[in-house]
């Protein structure tokens, strides 16, 4: 499958590269972990020959979408876990049907459950970790039997669309063998829809963009308290900046004596938002002495 030539259909190893608590982590954190990202992917790559996968850029991260044996899938995602020199990557890993649905632009989008599936599990994952699908490891076993004894059971979790996933770990990460089967509710399920990269450089790019965070510029007299979808983010002034990530937010900041400034915003990745605002006191309403005075 070349990166610039996949198929329209078929069933394919996807091995997801999920970096953790990423928008949540400051600036210069997170220019470090994408370079991490950068190696991991280099070093997942390997494993297969450049007409046997392609990279795909992720919201989270980023995946590699590769054909041939399972074994092939099972050696990147170590890999790209030995690449990190921190705990700050889980892996997902599946076996499933992919479409490349073709734009009238040329260009072409990755969809099925191939991808969804990989990226559910590797939202089960923890930090330095690589999860398994059922179905990745009975692949395994058909091609390569004694791989495929490694992986052993981790438990049943279970996503926000109420689906249950068998997973399992490799032997390497025998702490967590053995353990009772627990399940997990909350996980968001994700569309399953990434955009096709042709090099990792050029995912990074796109990731870098996509995952950059929106700022908030602070002028406030004298003073207010500043919410975040109801966390207090500190007092303005001093506070006179805010990074958070992108999307829809509740801004609230609050006097002790006035009415409180309360905005909705839905903040692109970049975006810069300037809030001002001054507190007064409302004008006072004219009373009898006043009336008085006027019709004299």
């Amino acid at each position: 499958m070349a990166a610039d030539s996949p198929p329209d259909a078929g069933r394919a190893s996807v091995v997801y590269l999920r970096l953790r608590a990423f928008a949540e982590l400051a600036v210069t954190e997170q220019a470090r972990l994408r370079d991490q990202l950068a190696a991991a992917l280099a070093a997942g790559i390997a494993p297969w020959p450049d007409d046997g996968r392609v990279v795909l850029e992720a919201p989270d991260g980023a995946a590699i979408v590769g054909l041939g044996n399972p074994e092939l899938a099972l050696d990147a995602a170590h890999r790209a876990l030995a690449a990190m020199r921190d705990e700050s990557l889980a892996v997902g890993v599946h076996l499933g049907p992919i479409k490349v649905q073709r734009l009238q632009n040329a260009d072409a989008i990755v969809v099925g459950d191939g991808v969804d599936t990989a990226a559910t599990v590797a939202g089960f994952a923890g930090g330095g970790q690589a999860l398994f699908s059922s179905a990745f490891r009975e692949a395994l076993a058909a091609q390569a039997p004694g791989p495929a004894r490694e992986l052993v059971p981790a438990g049943q979790f279970v996503d926000g669309r109420l689906r249950a996933h068998d997973l399992f770990l490799h032997d390497a990460d025998s702490a967590w063998a053995g353990r009772r089967r627990r399940t997990v509710f909350g996980l968001v399920g994700i569309a399953g829809i990434l955009g096709l990269g042709l090099a990792t450089r050029q995912v990074l790019k796109r990731l870098d963009a996509a995952r950059k965070p929106a700022v908030i510029q602070l002028d406030i007299k004298p003073w207010g308290e500043v919410h975040v979808d109801g966390q207090l983010k500190g007092v303005a002034p001093p506070l006179n900046r805010l990074w958070i990530k992108p999307g829809p937010h509740t801004i609230e900041v609050k006097h002790p004596r006035y009415k409180a400034l309360v905005l909705q915003v839905d903040l692109q990745p970049g975006e810069e938002l300037e809030v001002k605002h001054s507190f007064a006191a409302p004008a006072k309403k004219p009373g009898l002495l006043d009336r008085l005075r006027f019709w004299r």
